[in-house]
């Protein structure tokens, strides 16, 4: 009924293009035309979308006869319905009456859109209409199901050929033992009402593997038909890769545009707004609030154009998997959530990590330089100590404001150090994954940074003192707290300086600290510059050296360990 209604119409449309056909044929034909003057009709008057009233008034008295011979049908089939013999013919002539009913139903909704030039959805417009996300999603996702149904039924069939042949196989394959051990029983059977039981069973059997059989050759035909129906490899690839790029490629690559302009505009407005703000003052907190919407609605925009050009372009497919995409972007926003919120926290400045302060990033100080979608972090003691970061690493971590003259890094390149497992020397490298120091030997230690922060290196580049403790006898008693200190000092100070350069050496200091066992304790101390860095090793023995050469010249003895036995009565 629908394909004739269809055909009616369209034919009733191409009679005005049929008689301007025949009329121009005439006028090519050579015959001149009369001198008798004709009025020239008006054109016939058209609706919006361009069919003439007649071809109107044609289609709508077709389907009002359809309307009504309709009707009749369904008038005949109710006076039937009482007088049915069974309930089986009931039954039917009810179905019958379903089907006439609904293509009543659809005619007369015709007719009413024809006539009236509106469609009943346009009219019922409720506003408490529900709203089935589930059935909205089928319908949305359609097109695409459809798309890939019918690009992969050439495989499934394949695929199905192959799981029936290899079914028919197995099943012919058991049918024919259980004939090989129904014959071996007929062989062996004695009575005529068993043997005519088994050679009944056989021959069911002989008929099941005979259709099995059947069944797998006619299978491996088709299938073997269906294999050399395929194209070749290469030529099959080269055209889909061509209809791709011709078709749904080049409605790829417009969608691609589309978002690539509009993000990169806005994008090029969001820094031309950014750059009114004058440089070294902090961003206000209405100003981060606004770029951060910009930049989010900057990506919402970008995809919404690019979702757009794939709907004018009618390509289902590309504009199902965005949808598809998007609606997996939503879950996961809704599934992190939490962690969105802290970063939005952070963007806005109003998190545990803010602009300008301090933070301990991977065991090592940073400043904040930049809070935002991707945050500069800086050391500038460290090789490489600039670099930018996510501001989802930032989570976990908290901030404090700088102190005044707060030192970034205990080191530079070419500062000696001495850590607390007592090993030392120079540093050559360090950045804020690894710290290099080379030994007084020439060897390159290497540490990871945070576990050289952990050995509390010693600085001796910018100043140090060293120490070594001495011992004078207890028969110089009397001059232990006031000559010896005095003097052992100008001598080791002399020594010093002779030895190492005036320059180097601060202060030489020889203090009186203990009364030991067998000898009177001195702490002899050097204070160096730094310039003697690499020379301290060299300060600490010198200064047993030194005051060992200030008791000899002044007479003092050194004492050694005395031993006492007593002699028990």
């Amino acid at each position: 009924m629908k394909l004739w209604l269809s055909l009616f119409v369209l034919s009733a449309l191409a009679l005005p293009v049929f008689s301007a056909t025949v009329v121009a044929q005439d006028d090519q034909s050579g015959i001149q035309p009369s001198l008798v003057t004709v009025p020239i009709p008006e054109p016939e008057q058209t609706d919006k979308t361009g069919v003439t009233r007649a071809a109107i008034r044609q289609t709508l008295a077709s389907l009002i006869a359809t309307e009504t011979k309709l009707r009749e049908e369904l008038v005949i089939l109710r006076r039937q319905l009482p007088n049915a013999e069974d309930e089986i013919a009931r039954a039917d002539i009810e179905e019958e009456i379903i089907t006439k009913r609904a293509e009543l139903d659809q005619v007369s909704k015709r007719i009413e859109e024809l006539a009236t030039g509106i469609e009943a959805s346009d009219y019922n417009l409720t506003s408490d209409q529900e709203f089935d996300l589930q059935t909205e999603l089928q319908q949305l996702i359609e097109p695409f199901v459809s798309i890939m149904k019918s690009a992969t039924e050439e495989a499934r069939n394949i695929e199905r050929l192959r799981r029936i042949e290899q079914n028919a196989r197995a099943q012919k394959a058991v049918a024919d033992r259980a004939v090989d051990g129904i014959e071996t029983l007929i062989e062996d059977a004695t009575e005529p009402v068993s043997k005519a039981r088994l050679e009944t069973l056989l021959k069911i059997w002989r008929e099941k593997a005979q259709a099995a059989g059947d069944l797998a050759v006619s299978t491996e035909r088709q299938l073997e038909l269906k294999l050399s129906e395929q194209e070749d490899v290469t030529e099959s690839s080269g055209a889909a890769i061509r209809e791709f790029l011709s078709t749904r490629g080049r409605n790829l690559l417009y969608g691609f545009i589309a978002f690539g302009v509009v993000f990169v505009g806005l994008r090029l407005v969001g820094r031309g707004i950014g750059a009114t703000q004058r440089k070294g003052t902090r961003r206000s907190f209405g100003r981060r609030l606004f770029q951060l919407v910009f930049a989010v609605l900057t990506v919402i925009l970008a995809y919404v154009a690019m979702l757009s050009v794939f709907n004018s372009l009618n390509d289902w497919l590309l504009f199902g998997l965005g949808i598809l995409l998007l609606l997996a972007v939503i879950w996961l926003v809704l599934k992190t959530l939490p962690s969105l919120i802290e970063q939005t926290t952070l963007l806005l400045n109003l998190g545990a990590v803010q602009e300008g302060e301090r933070i301990m990033f991977n065991g090592v100080p940073f400043l904040v330089e930049k809070l935002d979608f991707y945050t500069n972090l800086s050391n500038p003691k460290l090789r490489g100590g600039h670099f930018t970061i996510p501001v989802s690493e930032l989570s976990g971590f908290h901030s404090r404001p700088v102190a005044k003259d707060e030192v970034w890094f205990p080191t530079e390149e070419g500062d000696v150090v001495i850590l607390e497992d007592e090993r030392w020397g120079r540093i050559v490298f360090q950045s804020p994954e690894a710290v290099v120091m080379q030994d007084d030997g020439g060897s390159d230690i290497t540490f990871e940074t945070p576990a050289f922060l952990g050995l509390t290196p010693r600085n001796m580049s910018h100043g140090y003192r060293t120490e070594s403790e001495f011992g004078v006898d207890y028969k110089h008693q009397a001059i232990a707290t006031t000559d010896i200190p005095r003097i052992m000092a100008e001598d080791v100070r002399k020594d010093i300086e002779r030895t190492f350069g005036a320059e180097k050496v601060r202060n030489v200091a020889v203090e009186f600290i203990r009364a030991g066992d067998s000898a009177l304790i001195y702490e002899v101390e050097a204070d160096m510059t730094g310039a003697a860095a690499w020379q301290w090793e060299e300060v600490m023995f010198a200064l047993a050296k030194f005051a060992t050469d200030s008791c000899t010249r002044n007479g003092w003895n050194i004492p050694f360990p005395h031993l006492s036995i007593h002699k028990l009565n």
